[in-house]
């Protein structure tokens, strides 16, 4: 079976949204248990987050 370039693509796009958002999530634990997660930076994450979010719909 040969995977279209235009999917490989994709997956390619769908796995770095993904790993993105893990990171972002990783992230912010490590700050919530260091103390360091100010209201406006969990804000910034969260919006981040819906932005992936949102392109991985589109």
């Amino acid at each position: 079976m040969m995977i279209e370039h235009d999917e490989m693509n994709e997956a390619k796009f769908l796995y770095a949204c993904a790993s993105m958002k893990v990171a972002i999530a990783s992230f912010l634990e490590v700050c919530e248990v260091y103390g360091c997660a100010s209201d406006e930076l969990v804000k910034m994450l969260d919006e981040s987050r819906e932005a992936i979010d949102g392109l991985m719909r589109a």
